[in-house]
């Protein structure tokens, strides 16, 4: 980083890894003070290391980079230039999907990069930025820490960022710098399973509870990815029947008028309207039928 390593206070959180990545993290230790070290007792997974890394931070702003990531190199140095110049409490930066190779995929719903520098002042005149849902391209001010509390499981960042994003006094959107998030095949997150339907749906409960119409949107949307979830993969009708039933209980009357915002935020996505509509009619075995 451009900001020079001097600077940076670096805060590795080890979830018992199996691999030689500790080998390599203590060559750096000894050689930067700035490193510190956090070893959980037994793997917690990523939100709980998540937590266990911001109870050590001693700086007034954080950011998240996971373990297969990486930032430009500039990524530091200009995020807090723009802070320090717009007094924002929340800065967010481009991320872009890397493979591996020099492809970097399109935007996606999730993935919204900016063309221009921006200061936000009202989060709700960009229902958009409650889409971008990951941890990481995101510098936070100390204030916003309170808020930064991620769950167990899967998908334990959702919740969390539109949490922050409704409390940040001011958000400043960068074009000037980058997350290359690592898109990896085998990635847990890309092997759907109970557990993926489960989580989601708690998450789309969760998301309901902060009462706020752009943050219903998003829970819409994450409604749409389940059922594609049940539709698509071979499960047995007694796991399709349980799914649904879990998904009804976590999700409040849905309308006309929510799906049709949700469509002119994102004309090209594909919707089931009909089934979405027909979830709290009917129970569950009728649904599927």
């Amino acid at each position: 980083q451009t900001l020079g390593i001097e600077n940076i206070e670096v805060i590795i959180v080890n979830d018992q890894t199996q691999d030689n990545s500790m080998e390599i993290i203590n060559e750096y230790a000894s050689k930067y003070p700035s490193f510190k070290i956090i070893t959980n007792d037994v793997n917690k997974g990523l939100g709980e290391s998540r937590n266990a890394g911001l109870e050590n931070v001693t700086s007034d702003y954080v950011t998240f980079v996971d373990s297969d990531d990486f930032i430009s190199l500039n990524t530091l140095k200009d995020s807090l230039c723009k802070i320090s110049e717009s007094n924002a409490d929340l800065l967010i930066y481009n991320i872009k999907t890397y493979t591996g190779s020099e492809f970097i995929e399109e935007e996606s719903v999730h993935n919204q990069n900016f063309s221009e520098n921006l200061l936000v002042d009202d989060i709700n005149s960009y229902p958009k930025l409650f889409f971008s849902t990951s941890a990481c391209n995101k510098v936070y001010h100390r204030n916003l820490f309170p808020l930064i509390k991620f769950s167990k499981g899967l998908y334990e960042d959702n919740v969390v960022t539109c949490n922050v994003l409704l409390n940040a006094r001011n958000i400043y959107l960068s074009k000037d710098s980058d997350y290359f998030y690592r898109k990896n095949p085998e990635s847990i997150t890309k092997k759907v399973s109970k557990d993926n339907l489960f989580y989601l749906c708690n998450v789309i409960s969760d998301l309901f509870k902060l009462n706020n119409e752009n943050v219903d949107l998003l829970a819409l949307n994450f409604i749409n990815d389940v059922l594609f979830w049940i539709y698509y993969y071979d499960w047995s009708v007694d796991d399709e029947i349980l799914f649904v039933e879990k998904l009804q209980s976590s999700i409040r009357i849905i309308g006309e008028n929510d799906i049709d915002s949700l469509c002119q935020l994102f004309p090209d996505k594909n919707v089931y309207r009909e089934d979405i509509l027909s979830l709290s009619k009917f129970d569950s075995q009728t649904f599927l039928a």
